[in-house]
């Protein structure tokens, strides 16, 4: 069992080595195959550049948005409901509503704005928010550890789109093939049938 030749071996002498059965098709087919293998191994480090360097921007971002933000305090000024009072239908904790809200800035002046609350939070609700640096509400800044997986993930998926699209390619030309061979064995099957000399 040990010395019996893998699949992949068996494909490999059968359409590019000298077996004597192959055609010309089983050949190119299996070159085709060779090359699609071989440039998307070629492509991995262009996908890791691109990966590099949106996670070279992404901690930039990071560390810009924290040096400019900082937390603090809001307390609402109303009651966080965008319905009539009483309907609660589709009311859900992830439901986000615009409300009036206090806060101190860094500079100690107070502010009055509006903040995203869950739905249904209470008039003197105490909420976290983020403000820039003059003073107004905004997101939360851009964490290194997301900056990191984003750009990794975009790598890994530029580099799987490629060879993707190369295997589909190469599949899709190996159909072709395999169609032109089920025609030729029907040739081969209808001359030997015809052929006295087979009989």
């Amino acid at each position: 069992m040990g010395d019996r030749p893998s699949h992949l071996l068996r494909l490999w002498r059968l359409r590019c080595g000298r077996n004597l059965l192959a055609r010309r098709c089983d050949r190119v087919d299996g070159r085709l195959l060779l090359v699609a293998l071989l440039l998307t191994l070629i492509v991995a480090p262009f996908a890791a550049a691109v990966a590099s360097e949106i996670t070279a921007r992404g901690i930039e971002r990071s560390r810009q948005e924290t040096s400019t933000r900082y937390p603090a305090t809001a307390v609402t000024l109303a009651d966080a409901f965008s319905r009539e009072a009483g309907d609660i239908r589709g009311t859900t904790a992830h439901t986000k509503v615009d409300v009036a809200a206090t806060w101190t800035a860094r500079d100690g002046t107070q502010r009055v704005g509006i903040i995203p609350v869950a739905e249904g939070t209470a008039d003197g609700t105490a909420t976290a928010i983020w403000l820039d640096a003059a003073g107004n509400p905004t997101i939360v800044p851009l964490r290194i550890a997301d900056a990191i997986a984003s750009g990794a993930m975009v790598g890994v998926l530029i580099w799987l789109a490629i060879g993707a699209t190369l295997t589909g390619t190469w599949w899709l030309v190996h159909l072709v093939f395999n169609r032109y061979r089920y025609v030729q064995w029907a040739r081969e099957r209808e001359r030997i049938g015809r052929d006295s000399s087979y009989s």
